[in-house]
């Protein structure tokens, strides 16, 4: 095996590592959301407190007049994981899609690892966003960490961080230099993954995506309703989620087994986003379909990616520069088709 593919292989192992427990490894909301995050990511922001953009007070010559877009939600409506949030989020990008018709005010107030509960909390607590009563629209982006919150649980039956650390360890040095006593490692790993696919096909992983997404629907039910107690005229919008990783399969180097992360994923946000909509219906909100736009396109929109030729790792859910934009295009659409 040549140096380059045994290195390759090398990162291999330990991204699988990264995937499977930090995961695992428990530790609430921050632990989940670490646990799916880039090997070499950019770094992130914090929480947002709330920002809005300076210069949208009055309207340009020719438009409507000023606009106030209220983003609320999770780390992708903060915009985790771009070099510049302020800049590349999407509701940063709104002003000037919007530019011809409105003078958009666009306030943020994202909160990396916000869940559907903490979202209705936050809107009902002392520290709602100031903006609330005057917004002339919410856009909500929800629902990813409901799902990160139970993946520990989920992913128990693999083993603990240790173990495992120590069996990625014996694979790695056995590609680099077979011996019958590291043999052994590949077909512990092969269980390994065949334990992760069991996990994900399990009855357990099901009833805790079902109690997620009951979760959910009420979650967003309770938003809309905390958002319209205090701005009831206020138009709400929420986007489905994408699937992080479209396209992405782990596969090792002298393993038969694999695991079918697009899959598990697509299974995930599907259910997901049927508790958007009918939770959406029941209270009137406006879905922005960005699952769809996201499944439609040939672009790379998320960070995760799994390759060994060329080597590209990452098991990061957030989307990239290019994800925002296609987020942004479509709250641009949905914005144009309400009259305000």
């Amino acid at each position: 095996m040549r140096a380059s593919v045994k290195i390759c292989t090398l990162f291999a192992a330990f991204a699988l590592c990264a995937l499977t427990f930090c995961s695992c490894g428990g530790g609430g909301r921050d632990a989940s959301e670490a646990a799916l995050q880039s090997i070499g990511a950019e770094s992130a922001g914090g929480p947002n407190g709330g920002s809005a953009s300076p210069d949208a007070s009055e309207a340009a010559p020719g438009t409507v007049g000023p606009l106030h877009l209220l983003t609320l939600g999770d780390s992708i409506a903060y915009g985790y994981g771009l070099s510049e949030p302020e800049k590349e989020r999407y509701s940063a990008l709104l002003p000037a899609l919007l530019a011809d018709r409105y003078a958009v005010v666009d306030e943020n107030c994202g909160v990396s690892g916000m869940t559907g509960a903490e979202l209705v909390e936050y809107l009902r607590g002392p520290d709602a966003p100031a903006g609330l009563r005057e917004a002339d629209a919410a856009l909500i982006s929800i629902g990813g960490n409901d799902v990160l919150g139970f993946l520990p649980e989920a992913l128990a039956p693999v083993g603990d961080l240790s173990t495992l650390t120590e069996l990625l360890g014996r694979y790695a040095l056995y590609l680099l230099r077979p011996t019958s006593a590291l043999a052994p490692a590949i077909g512990e790993l092969e269980d390994v993954l065949e334990t992760i696919n069991a996990c994900f096909a399990s009855d357990s992983f099901r009833q805790r995506l079902e109690e997620a997404a009951a979760r959910l629907h009420d979650a967003v039910c309770g938003a809309a309703q905390a958002i319209r107690a205090v701005n009831p005229s206020a138009v709400l919008l929420i986007s489905t989620i994408y699937n992080p990783y479209k396209g992405v399969r782990v596969v090792l180097p002298q393993l038969t087994a694999s695991v079918e992360l697009s899959e598990y994923g697509d299974i995930a946000v599907r259910r997901l986003n049927d508790a958007i909509r009918e939770a959406a219906e029941e209270e009137g909100l406006r879905v922005v379909d960005v699952y769809a736009r996201f499944e439609a396109s040939g672009e790379q929109l998320v960070n995760a990616a799994f390759s060994l030729s060329p080597l590209r790792i990452n098991f990061d859910v957030h989307p990239n520069a290019a994800g925002h934009a296609q987020i942004a295009a479509a709250y641009e659409d949905a914005i144009r088709g309400i009259d305000f």
